[in-house]
C-alpha cells in the first residue's frame, strides 16, 4: 500500500504514524507542513510545503507573548476574527499545484492525514485535486484534539456555534479517528459528519518506549512546554513552585523561566531521539510524570490525547492527571492517578502507593490488539465505493 502522509514533522505523532505504516511494508511519502522541521533532516521520503523559518521565528514568539500576556488567546472573539480576517483560507497556488502534481505521478492509496483542524488548507485542496482528477485517494484524519482554538465548554452550549464552519473541513475525509466519546459527540452527532469514524488513542509505537523499566524510581517529571509566557493554557510556573515547595523534587525541560531548588531541569529530547526510545529509557528512572494545564477545563481539554501524556506513557510509569479535565484519558484506570488541585497530588504522591512495575502494553500503537482496530478501519475506508 502506498500512503501519502500529511501534517507537521514538529509532532511525534506523525513519525510515529510513519514508522508504523513502514513497518507495516508500506511505501511512505510525507507532506510536511512544518516550517521548522525539514523533512530532509529525517529518515523519511517527502518534501515541505512551505518554505523554512529562520529570523521570523523569533518575531513570531514576540507576537504570541504579548497575545499571551494580555490572555487574547483565551478569548474566542479574538480567534473568530483571526480566522475571517487573518488566516489564510486556501493554500498558495504553488502549494496546490505541487501536491497535485505528486498525486498525478504517484498512484497512492491512503492520505492519512494528522491533527485537528490544522490542516484546514491542506484538506480541503486534497479533497479537490482528488474530486477534479477523479482520483480513487482515500483520506483519513486523527483529529487528536478538538476544538484547537476555541473556549467552549463540553456540554453544548450557544459558544459551540463557533464550530459549525468545521462541518465542511470533516465532510471532506472519508474516515476520522476520533479520541473519545466527546469527541464523536461533538463531530458526529452535533456537527453531522457523515463518514466513517473509530474511537481511538494516538499511541506511539513501541520501538519509542523503555526496553529495560527498573524499580529503582525517583521524584516526578513535567513533560509539558516549559515557555510558559507564549500560551494562556501552558503557564503551569505556580502549580510547579507550589509542588516544589512541599519538599517533592520535580524534573523539567530546560527553561529560564523558573528557578527553584527542588525543580531540576534536563535537556530536552530531540524527536529522532525520541524515536530511538532514548526519552522513554530516561523517563523508565522516575516514579510517575505529571500532566498539568493552567485553569482549563473545556472542550479542547476533554478530547485531547496531549503529547505530555503519551510521551508519558514511554517511560512504564504511572501519570498524575487533574480529575475531571481528560475525559478521554481517565479511562485508563490504574495507568493513571487522578487529583483534585495541587495539594491533592502532594498528599497522593506522598502517602499513595505508586505502580512502579511492569509494562504497559496497552499504550503501544502497533500492539496486536490497537494495530487490529486501525486495519480494519483502514482496510474499510479503502474498500468503501460510496
Amino acid at each position: 500500500m502506498n500512503v501519502l502522509v500529511i501534517g507537521s514533522l514538529n509532532t511525534i505523532f506523525i513519525y510515529s504514524y510513519c514508522d508504523y505504516f513502514l513497518k507495516k511494508g508500506c511505501e511512505v511519502f510525507v507532506i510536511n507542513t512544518s516550517d521548522v522541521v525539514d523533512v530532509d533532516n529525517t529518515r523519511y521520503n517527502g518534501f515541505n510545503l512551505y518554505n523554512l523559518k529562520s529570523t521570523e521565528v523569533s518575531k513570531f514568539s514576540k507576537i504570541k507573548k504579548i497575545i499571551s500576556k494580555i490572555k487574547l488567546d483565551t478569548l474566542n472573539v479574538f480567534w473568530w476574527l483571526y480566522s475571517l480576517f487573518v488566516e489564510k483560507k486556501a493554500l498558495p497556488n504553488d502549494s496546490f499545484y505541487k501536491i497535485e502534481k505528486l498525486l498525478l505521478s504517484d498512484k497512492f492509496d491512503l492520505a492519512f492525514c494528522f491533527w485537528g483542524t490544522s490542516l484546514r488548507k491542506e484538506i480541503l485542496a486534497l479533497r479537490k485535486i482528488v474530486d477534479i482528477n477523479k482520483l480513487k485517494l482515500k483520506l483519513i484524519l486523527s483529529v487528536s484534539t478538538y476544538p484547537t482554538r476555541y473556549n467552549v465548554p463540553k456540554s453544548k452550549s450557544l459558544s459551540w456555534l463557533y464550530l459549525k464552519k468545521d462541518i465542511n473541513y470533516f465532510n471532506c475525509c472519508d474516515g476520522l479517528i476520533l479520541s473519545g466519546r466527546l469527541m464523536k459527540n461533538v463531530i458526529v452527532d452535533y456537527l453531522g459528519y457523515n463518514g466513517n469514524y473509530i474511537i481511538f488513542k494516538d499511541y506511539l509505537i513501541s520501538d519509542y518506549f523503555a526496553v529495560n523499566p527498573g524499580d529503582d524510581k525517583k521524584d516526578i517529571i513535567f513533560l509539558g512546554n516549559v515557555r510558559f509566557d507564549e500560551r494562556t493554557i501552558d503557564n503551569v510556573s505556580k502549580q510547579l513552585l507550589d509542588i516544589a515547595d512541599k519538599g517533592i523534587i520535580v524534573w523539567i525541560q530546560e527553561s529560564s523561566y523558573i528557578k527553584h531548588k527542588n525543580i531540576k531541569m534536563f535537556k530536552p529530547f530531540s524527536l529522532e531521539e525520541i524515536t530511538q526510545g532514548k526519552l522513554g529509557e530516561f523517563l523508565s528512572k522516575f516514579k510517575a510524570s505529571v500532566v498539568l494545564y493552567n485553569k482549563v477545563d473545556n472542550l479542547r481539554m476533554g478530547t485531547t490525547f496531549p503529547t505530555r501524556f503519551a510521551l508519558a506513557t514511554l517511560g512504564h510509569h504511572q501519570i498524575y492527571l487533574p480529575k475531571g479535565v481528560f475525559d478521554s484519558l481517565e479511562e485508563f484506570g490504574n495507568d493513571v492517578i487522578l487529583y483534585e488541585d495541587i495539594p491533592g497530588l502532594v498528599e497522593e504522591y506522598i502517602n499513595g502507593k505508586i505502580d512502579c512495575k511492569g509494562k504497559r502494553e496497552r499504550f503501544f500503537l502497533d500492539s496486536d490488539s490497537n494495530s487490529l482496530v486501525i486495519d480494519d478501519f483502514i482496510n474499510d475506508i479503502l474498500t468503501n465505493n460510496g
